[in-house]
């Protein structure tokens, strides 16, 4: 590798990503349900409904509470630990009362107009039979009825549910409410946890090859998560704009020296704007690796021990 090549090659070699997002604010007030802490001691952990730090449940004479992250059952199950912190909450139909039971928040600082992302994990008890569950947010629906069987030991259930907040839509009050109703005429349990309720996190993860000899094809290709909507791509070669490169790969062919250097690429949703960059060095040839040597060098260690026991 000449020596102007091994300069430019500690230049170009960082890997930056520029985001125009600030970290959202989870505006659910405890969401893992820590607060208050229940201890083993405490078993089975039922709480009054004034005593869940930020949420309300109704009716508050129905079995609702929350369970540590022992190994006790029901709750907990076997090979099914809680997904967030050590606690999670519960509701329990009784078949002799048949009234849906809810765990609501009202919720505040919500922007008019501005995308948001409802994430939680729901699971159900073991053994037992399921349970149909509802969210709203105010007269927002953001769930429809949906039934959550008996899960077993498998994990919990993630779901993730966007959506546009307007004071139109949501009404007078903007009170969260998860509320579920039995499936079977028998005792059931449906439980909640690690509830999030902020704006989406657009990111974006660049793949390729940051080193590769000339003549050969580049394609670095892009992975968003929480995209809200569809993206639009723009790519740039050391900050200048590449025409027509509006896509969600970027592909070099035949590749040469003086392609070396940063691309980045522009992404925007209806969410978000964000700009990550990418760094490509290009040679004349690559230089020869250490990994098959030491590959080769572990091979011979290999014979030579099984030479070794053959011939004890």
């Amino acid at each position: 590798m000449k020596s102007s090549n091994v300069g430019k090659f500690f230049l170009v070699t960082v890997l930056t990503l520029i985001s125009s997002m600030v970290s959202a604010q989870n505006l659910i007030v405890n969401g893992s349900f820590e607060e208050p802490v229940v201890v083993a001691d405490d078993w089975p952990g039922y709480l009054d409904a004034g005593s869940l730090t930020g949420w309300t449940i109704t009716p508050s004479d129905l079995g609702h509470g929350v369970n540590n992250n022992s190994d006790v059952e029901p709750f907990h199950g076997g090979g099914r630990p809680i997904p967030d912190g050590n606690q999670v909450v519960f509701l329990q139909y009784q078949p002799e009362v048949a009234t849906p039971i809810a765990l609501s928040q009202v919720i505040e600082g919500l922007e008019e107009g501005e995308h948001y992302l409802l994430f939680f994990h729901a699971a159900t008890r073991p053994a037992y039979p399921g349970m149909d569950f509802t969210v709203n947010l105010g007269n927002l629906e953001l769930l429809s009825e949906t039934r959550l069987n008996d899960t077993g030991v498998q994990p919990y259930e993630s779901f993730v549910i966007p959506f546009v907040y307007t004071s139109e839509a949501v009404g007078d009050t903007s009170e969260l409410i998860f509320e579920a109703t039995w499936v079977q005429n028998a005792d059931s349990t449906i439980l909640f946890d690690n509830i999030q309720l902020r704006k989406p996190e657009l990111s974006v993860n660049i793949s390729g090859p940051t080193l590769i000899a000339q003549g050969n094809d580049v394609i670095l290709s892009t992975e968003l998560t929480e995209v809200t909507g569809d993206a639009s791509y723009q790519w740039y070669y050391n900050g200048i704009e590449l025409e027509g490169e509006t896509g969600a790969t970027l592909t070099l062919l035949d590749a040469m020296i003086e392609d070396s250097g940063v691309y980045s690429v522009e992404i925007t949703d209806d969410a978000n704007t964000i700009t990550a960059a990418f760094t490509l060095l290009v040679v004349e040839s690559l230089p020869i690796s250490t990994l098959p040597v030491i590959a080769l060098f572990v091979i011979a260690l290999m014979l030579i021990g099984t030479a070794t026991l053959r011939r004890v």
